[in-house]
């Protein structure tokens, strides 16, 4: 490694910032543990409901019924007149083929059945157990970047974190970051932090898991 990027250095570092951010949190069940674009991260199951409930008031408002055109046209920022409008737009790709008309103009007719299919669609993905949304959930609980900020511990600017190592890293292609200075470095970090004795006890929850997301595309 390099004198700047020390996986030892940094975890003497955050030690005491891990251990009484770990200690602020525990009592909220805590289930991940996160090193992700230069920080670390952890996350409970109080946290994750709390972002999921503010997703989820999102996603209602983000499909809600439209009760006009101008409902749909604010609803994607711009006027839609024609059909080659229409097909600008790669959500409505799926029902173009069984709704649109004849002519380049949409006429009254038209945007009536395209408004029908839209909330058809809207009103499927509002049902808790559509496949999107489901995967959104999913998605939601071990993304880091959709965490709260009270549950992460920036790198940067501290000692044994080297930025300029980082951005070599971010770019790498996919095959050579497993490989890069600062994966490995975080991989000794990650397993250095494991050993921490305050996570003596959750980390021997089923639930709990730890890892560096580093290696994965952006």
């Amino acid at each position: 490694m390099s004198q700047a990027l020390n996986a030892d250095v940094l975890y003497r570092t955050i030690e005491p910032l891990f251990t009484s951010l770990i200690h602020a949190h525990q009592h909220e069940s805590l289930y991940a543990l996160v090193i992700d674009q230069g920080a670390l991260f952890i996350h409970t199951e109080a946290g994750w409901q709390r972002t999921w409930k503010a997703y989820q008031r999102w996603w209602a408002e983000e499909h809600a019924h439209l009760e006009d055109w101008a409902s749909f046209e604010d609803s994607q920022g711009c006027s839609l007149n024609s059909w080659s409008d229409l097909e600008a737009l790669s959500a409505l790709f799926p029902l173009l083929p069984s709704i649109s008309g004849d002519s380049a103009h949409l006429r009254a007719s038209d945007k009536a059945a395209v408004l029908a299919a839209v909330n058809t669609r809207r009103q499927a993905l509002r049902q808790p157990q559509s496949i999107e949304r489901l995967a959104l959930k999913q998605h939601l609980r071990h993304c880091p970047e959709s965490w709260e900020a009270q549950y992460m511990l920036p790198f940067y600017g501290l000692d044994g974190f080297e930025e300029a190592a980082y951005q070599h890293h971010c770019q790498q292609t996919n095959r050579m970051r497993w490989k890069s200075e600062y994966y490995c470095a975080m991989e000794t970090l990650l397993t250095r932090l494991l050993s921490a004795p305050v996570l003596a006890k959750i980390k021997s929850s089923e639930a709990f898991y730890a890892l560096v997301m580093e290696a994965e595309g952006v």
